[in-house]
């Protein structure tokens, strides 16, 4: 509209709605013009991309198919990524615009599996007798090696009826993620020595001990009792070749006498070291209960409880006859057996 007062003009302009005095209206948005191919033309593909090992598509519209082919324009691109259980990689595979017809596709990814921690023998176990065995500190993997077998040794006793256990890496696994399937091995129970057999003493240590366990248990014979099989001192629960079970081994076999005799205390008093050495003879042992314990060989001044009889050594080392039950002294601690 255009009005006119007086001398002076005045020019008004009525604008439509958004328009802005003075700019011309932006032209709408029109999409990039597709590529396409000169007439007579046809664009170069890709060779088919095959998957490897421990690949997957990608997420989203654009992801690869396994043997996608793609082409230098109209589809040039695809995604993939590493599958679970294995590092993480997301890649764009690539048809370059230059390729030649059936060229490589470019940026293929390695997937490279994840590793379990290392897997360590828990109590008892040892490894299995199936294939593949488990060693100490053995690292197994998400895919390949992925697993191997252990079973409970000898002494112990196991939670499952299957004699071997398999131990897993998980097939989608992290790094350094734990293995599972370890079996429980509980430890074979020694029976005590029997506190009623007569002549031998067990300590109370000897109660309770299972496979594997040291020390506390010692078993002995009496005064007046020798070893007539096993031994004496101590003793450990140790595993039974070949079984789930364990028992201490070689115990000894405590027979009487058949006269009193001196006790240890007053044997091994003596024959202290280091002042005159005396040697005690047992009062009548049984035929065939003669040899004695020589303190020059077994480091031992002190009486095994075996039945002894002493002779007394001279310079040339023959000895004398003595009277059972006689304390003979003698130049040094050596006893002889009984003839």
């Amino acid at each position: 509209m255009l009005s006119i007062a007086g001398a002076a003009a005045v020019l008004v302009l009525k604008l439509a709605p958004g328009a802005v005095l003075g700019r011309a209206p932006a032209p709408p948005l029109e999409e990039a013009p597709r590529w396409r191919p000169a007439p007579g033309s046809i664009e170069n593909l890709c060779a088919a991309y095959v998957f490897g090992v421990g690949v997957i598509g990608g997420g989203g519209d654009s992801a690869c198919f396994r043997d996608d082919v793609l082409t230098t324009h109209t589809k040039d691109s695809c995604s993939v990524e590493c599958d679970v259980g294995y590092a993480s990689n997301p890649t764009e595979i690539k048809c370059a615009i230059d390729a030649a017809h059936g060229a490589e596709t470019h940026n293929h990814p390695t997937c490279v599996e994840n590793a379990c921690a290392a897997y360590v023998f828990g109590l008892g176990l040892v490894a299995g007798t199936m294939a593949p065995a488990c060693s100490n500190d053995v690292v197994l993997h998400s895919r390949t090696d992925n697993l191997c077998y252990v079973m409970c040794g000898d002494g112990y006793k196991k939670a499952t009826d299957s004699a071997n256990v398999a131990i897993l890496c998980a097939r989608h696994a992290e790094e350094g993620e734990a293995t599972t399937g370890e079996p429980t091995c509980t430890p074979a129970s020694c029976l005590e020595p029997d506190h009623d057999m007569e002549g031998l003493t067990a300590s109370d240590g000897c109660g309770g001990k299972a496979t594997g366990d040291t020390g506390g248990c010692t078993v002995t014979c009496d005064d007046g009792y020798y070893v007539s099989h096993g031994l004496s001192g101590d003793k450990v629960c140790l595993a039974d070749a070949g079984q789930d079970t364990a028992s201490f081994r070689d115990l000894p076999t405590c027979t009487k006498c058949e006269d009193s005799t001196f006790t240890n205390a007053e044997v091994a008093a003596s024959q202290a070291v280091g002042g005159p050495h005396h040697c005690q003879a047992w009062k009548t042992c049984g035929a065939g209960y003669g040899r004695i314990m020589q303190p020059e060989v077994t480091g031992d001044f002190v009486s095994d409880l075996a039945c002894e009889a002493c002779n007394a050594d001279d310079e040339n080392g023959h000895g004398e006859g003595v009277a059972l039950g006689e304390v003979v002294e003698i130049g040094r601690a050596s006893c002889r057996e009984r003839v």
